[in-house]
């Protein structure tokens, strides 16, 4: 998400683009102390959200408000001022919301949560598809794993959507036909440091959360069908075609689940 904030006072400035960067940690800032250098700045680089001052040095918010929505229609204009009269004539424009100072990081968050034109999600560079087989991608390319098992585990992993399973867990459902305990701790060891090895070697090793006694997926770092599912995203129920990590035998339960979802 790209941002630019515009206050002609360099304190006020100061603060709003600090309520943001809290707010916004991984938004793209600029700031400005006047109107003219945001717009010239917009005219090559379109912005999704404009945090304006109203009373501005050499042209009011508002109008730049407006130059800025002729430049990229899909801009969301907040106001942020310590004058609450403008408010008729900010909504007159449709922005997307009006902040009085001194501005609040809460406030901020608030406001980027129900932008006018809301903004869609940063696809994630690493991407789990689990209707039918399962298969890690990065940026669009598989991943390849040491051992089917290695591959396996971050499954269920995947499967648990973030929780985080413990060895003996994820022991009796990958390896549930082999009664021999010492042989299946084995196992698991290595499995669990061939699925380290190959996200490592893949670059992507940021997804597992590893201990010494459990393990999980950060859902922070990565995105899911059968996650974007659950949320209902529309186009991932039209892409369900009745299959979900259909290679193993485990993966029924959740498929049931799925199947009784879409059909309700």
């Amino acid at each position: 998400m790209r941002i630019i904030a515009v206050d002609d006072e360099a304190l006020a400035l100061e603060t709003l683009t600090d309520a943001i960067t809290e707010a916004a940690p991984d938004a793209e800032l600029h700031s400005f102390r006047d109107g003219k250098s945001a717009i010239e700045y917009v005219k090559d680089n379109p912005c999704d959200v404009a945090f304006l001052d109203i009373r501005l040095r050499g042209m009011t918010g508002l109008y730049l408000g407006v130059q800025l929505k002729s430049l990229c229609p899909s801009i969301n204009i907040i106001f942020a001022t310590g004058y609450d009269e403008y408010a008729l004539d900010a909504m007159k424009m449709h922005c997307s919301g009006y902040l009085l100072k001194p501005i609040q990081v809460e406030h901020v968050k608030e406001e980027l949560a129900n932008l006018r034109t809301p903004q869609p999600p940063a696809k994630s560079r690493i991407h789990a598809q689990t209707f039918g087989n399962f298969t890690l991608f990065l940026d669009g390319y598989p991943v390849e794993f040491e051992t089917n098992r290695s591959k396996e585990l971050l499954a269920y992993l995947v499967d648990r959507r973030g929780a985080r399973v413990k060895n003996g867990e994820a022991a009796a459902v990958i390896w549930e036909e082999n009664d021999n305990i010492a042989s299946v701790q084995t196992q698991l060891r290595k499995a669990k440091q061939g699925l380290l090895s190959s996200l490592k070697k893949a670059g992507c090793s940021e997804i597992l959360i590893s201990g010494h006694n459990d393990m999980a997926v950060d859902t922070t770092k990565m995105s899911c069908d059968y996650w974007q599912l659950l949320e209902n995203d529309v186009r991932v129920l039209n892409s369900f075609c009745g299959e979900y990590m259909s290679e193993y035998s485990w993966a029924e339960i959740t498929l049931a689940g799925i199947e009784r979802q879409v059909l309700y």
